[in-house]
């Protein structure tokens, strides 16, 4: 072997075990940030209830109605659904959550068991989570299931964004009754 060969193997393994560390690092921060700000208000009776009110509203919803409910939000860029679940009081406890996080969390929103959104802060391209990792993995994973997403870039608050979703349970039943996704501003960890 080449010296410049072996060479080149050094670094790329040396880069390669450096980048898996730092994300590693940074996914030891999201973590923790959400365990802090996160973690705790998700017993909270205001997303319980509502979480399970819409849960048991869309029991009986189609496939076919929930892609039905979805397509009016991207036409209409959320419109009246929008305004009807950021009229809802749990949007307005998360407001007040992501608030208090001095500008960590840049978006929070909790979907129903369906794949809906049930309450949020911002407004999403979409309603219907379901069809997205951020939904479908932590669900798939029972009560500890959790995804931390690539980080992306967010023109709005020039930074990077790094978003992390676990599953709701039931804090009576221990049931997993939706999931909750938080979009941190890494530079804030």
């Amino acid at each position: 072997m080449t010296t410049r060969l072996f060479f080149s193997i050094v670094v790329a393994t040396v880069g390669a075990a450096l980048a898996s560390a730092q994300a590693s690092d940074l996914d030891t921060g999201v973590r923790a940030a959400f365990e802090s700000y996160v973690a705790p208000w998700l017993n909270h009776a205001e997303i319980q209830d509502a979480v399970r009110a819409q849960n048991a509203e869309h029991a009986a919803l189609t496939d076919e109605e929930v892609l039905a409910f979805d397509q009016r939000w991207r036409a209409d860029g959320g419109g009246a659904q929008f305004d009807e679940i950021m009229a809802k009081s749990c949007s307005s406890f998360m407001i007040d959550q992501q608030n208090r996080s001095g500008g960590l969390i840049v978006e929070l929103f909790i979907v129903d068991l369906k794949g809906l959104n049930v309450c949020q802060t911002v407004i999403t391209s979409d309603v219907f989570q379901g069809d997205e990792p951020k939904f479908q993995v932590p669900i798939s994973g029972g009560a500890s299931g959790e995804i931390i997403e690539e980080m992306e870039w967010d023109d709005e608050i020039g930074s990077f964004l790094q978003k992390i979703s676990r599953t709701i349970t039931d804090s009576n039943t221990g049931e997993v009754i939706g999931t909750v996704t938080a979009g941190l501003a890494i530079d804030l960890l």
